[in-house]
């Protein structure tokens, strides 16, 4: 087949309508992602508490979450990934706890479920398919 009729064939193909599934590496790498983004989320939360249980609360799960993320990584990409998201979070936030409500809206539930229940987060991922 000539190039001028493959190309066409090709991109074709690779510009289908078929969906991949995550394979389990893909799924923990996300997964790990994930516990790293909470551990920003957590640390946020006991540094705006202004202490006392809350913040006793959070600071563990955030040292959980981001023991988990080097579990499934390594310490240099899960610690990278953490101060990527308290950076975000930070700028979501124009860097002042008064406007904590935005990373609340955008966290909370996500990383209550992931601390609650990991199998089904990595289920999740593995579930999740992407379309080229």
């Amino acid at each position: 087949m000539k190039i001028r009729q493959f190309a066409p064939a090709l991109l074709s193909a690779l510009l289908g309508q078929h969906a991949y599934a995550y394979g389990p590496e893909q799924a923990a790498n996300n997964l790990a992602h994930d516990f790293a983004n909470c551990a920003a989320y957590y640390m946020l939360v006991a540094k705006g508490s202004g202490g006392g249980q809350l913040a006793t609360n959070s600071t563990e799960a955030a040292s959980q979450a981001i023991d988990a993320s080097i579990q499934l990584t390594s310490e240099k990409l899960a610690m990278a990934r953490y101060n990527m998201a308290l950076k975000s979070m930070m700028r979501d936030m124009d860097n002042s706890f008064a406007n904590f409500s935005i990373v609340i809206n955008d966290y909370a539930d996500l990383c209550k479920e992931l601390m609650e229940n990991v199998e089904a987060r990595h289920k999740y991922w593995l579930q999740k398919e992407d379309r080229p």
